[in-house]
């Protein structure tokens, strides 16, 4: 540490790690090294933000039953890792916000289906030539792994309250809409 970071040794030292998943990098649309290299100050800044970021140490310790915890103060050491993080990265030249997935195209997802479906019928050596076999390839493989109905709807769960459409799949439609 003296020789190769510090030149000397530092009256006090902190290091601060995130760990970021190639996931959860995508919601952001970060899908390669280039990309994220490139908006490297504007993770740095979602990571860090005051509001809605991803940690941060307080000056106090927050009250659970308090609604506004977001209003504790933010600890001095840690607005100082934060300004140095800045400087050292730089500061945030917009704001990291995670991708629309409702605009999305069905296309794309259905291409990915049919390639992996094709692939598993190719490894399994059946024969695919429509949405029949297909589906029936994807079900045997699905039995033959022992995914089951819970699983999957574990699976959805997951993703549609990652996605925010939950309360829409469990609210009621109003009488006039029924």
């Amino acid at each position: 540490m003296q020789q190769a970071r510090w030149c000397g040794k530092p009256a006090a030292a902190t290091q601060v790690e995130w760990q970021m998943g190639r996931e959860w990098l995508k919601q952001y649309g970060l899908d390669t090294p280039e990309q994220f290299i490139e908006q490297i100050s504007d993770v740095f800044g979602k990571l860090t933000a005051q509001i809605g970021g991803v940690f941060r140490l307080t000056a106090k310790k927050p009250d659970p039953a308090n609604n506004h915890q977001s209003q504790v103060a933010t600890h001095p050491i840690w607005l100082k890792i934060v300004e140095v993080g800045k400087r050292t990265i730089g500061e945030a030249s917009s704001t990291l916000s995670r991708l629309d997935r409702s605009t999305l195209n069905e296309n794309g997802a259905i291409r990915q289906i049919m390639g992996l479906g094709a692939s598993i019928a190719d490894r399994r050596q059946e024969f695919c030539e429509s949405r029949e076999d297909l589906l029936r390839i994807i079900t045997a493989c699905l039995i033959s792994n022992e995914v089951t109905d819970e699983q999957i709807e574990g699976a959805f769960v997951k993703k549609a309250n990652a996605s925010g459409t939950m309360p829409a799949l469990l609210s009621f439609q109003d009488k006039e809409a029924a």
